[in-house]
């Protein structure tokens, strides 16, 4: 895929820690773009921004200060079950965005300038996007590109295994879980077959350690009619959680391996 825009020296720096990023961000032209490799530092990680300003309970809230995210992206768009959103991990936590079309490749290191991005929760899951209506709505496509830096190339991404039954600090993060098995309910039926709640279907599974886990299925996931494993086996996913239940989003049936 083409590479998001990146731009840099000292004027853009200047533009970014002094404005932030702009309502209406003008987009550079192609003689800009002579780097993939951004030339910024994060100043805080994921678990520190979260620490600092989130709260599961919170209502909206503007990022005033200079903060810059650094990440891994650990969600796709292609296979539409993340549906206007994508997540970034660092080794201490991660984050949901919201957007309507991300553009960026599971594996691709980011950098995200925060300063005027929208800080806020859903079901106590912590979201950055744009002011909507009260609430975090989606980034534009143009103020991603000026304010989501790509910096180099994607990389391949290891899954955080699960190895205890306290799950919170592996939020928004790549994950996997052992020894999981299906409920009889959704085990060798398609994902679909449970029926839409919230414009996706849930189907849960338990895993060795005793973890109660909700799959959510996107109504236009490209494999929302393939079938559930049975037996037992592993599974990859973006783990969430809405109110007090944890939540797993696959990326595709490759998340799902070893099941006898």
């Amino acid at each position: 895929m083409k590479k998001g825009l990146i731009f840099y020296g000292l004027a853009l720096l200047t533009m970014i820690t002094f404005f932030g990023c702009k309502a209406e961000p003008s987009i550079p032209s192609l003689d800009e773009m002579t780097t993939s490799t951004v030339n910024l530092q994060p100043t805080m990680t994921i678990k520190d921004f979260l620490t600092k300003y989130f709260t599961s309970t919170m209502a909206v809230d503007t990022i005033q200060e200079d903060v810059i995210l650094s990440g891994t992206v650990v969600s796709d768009h292609w296979n539409k079950n993340f549906y206007g959103q994508f997540y970034v991990q660092d080794n201490t936590g991660g984050i949901q965005i919201r957007m309507g079309s991300p553009m960026y490749e599971v594996g691709q290191n980011v950098f995200i300038v925060c300063k005027g991005f929208i800080l806020g929760q859903y079901g106590g899951m912590p979201q950055l996007g744009a002011l909507y209506n009260g609430g975090v709505g989606y980034l534009s496509t143009v103020a991603a590109k000026e304010c989501i830096l790509e910096n180099g190339a994607p990389v391949n991404v290891v899954p955080t295994p699960i190895t205890s039954k306290v799950l919170t600090a592996n939020l928004g993060r790549l994950v996997q879980f052992t020894n999981v098995t299906f409920a009889t309910s959704s085990a060798g039926k398609s994902w679909s077959a449970s029926g839409l709640l919230g414009g996706s279907y849930n189907n849960i599974f338990t895993d060795g350690l005793g973890n109660s886990i909700t799959t959510r299925t996107d109504q236009n996931a490209v494999f929302r009619n393939a079938i559930i494993p049975t037996g037992k086996g592993t599974v990859v996913g973006v783990l969430s959680i809405y109110g007090s239940t944890y939540q797993l989003n696959i990326r595709d049936m490759n998340d799902l391996t070893n099941f006898k």
